[in-house]
């Protein structure tokens, strides 16, 4: 028998699964180049990653690591909200 904390994991990573798929689709019908698509997945994980390091393994960060993070942030709404046009 899974106890509350296992099922409520196993929830959370449904819903995670689920979410990240339907971001994914979005990104392939809004961008077209599989560059960007890549660049902007790999910021989604190291946002992802920071998020869980502080808020369930209460990690600490420093000044260097939060410039990253801010500026993986600023790279990532550039992205979303300036898409590269095609043109050819």
């Amino acid at each position: 028998m899974l106890t509350y904390t296992q099922i409520l994991t196993l929830l959370v990573l449904a819903c995670f699964t689920v979410v990240s798929s339907h971001m994914f689709f979005n990104l392939e019908k809004n961008f077209n180049t599989p560059f960007v698509n890549n660049i902007l997945l790999k910021a989604m994980s190291i946002l992802a990653l920071f998020l869980v390091g502080y808020f369930i393994f209460e990690e600490t960060y420093h000044g260097g690591h939060l410039l990253g993070i801010c500026l993986t942030v600023a790279g990532f709404v550039i992205l979303l909200f300036n898409p590269i046009e095609n043109k050819w």
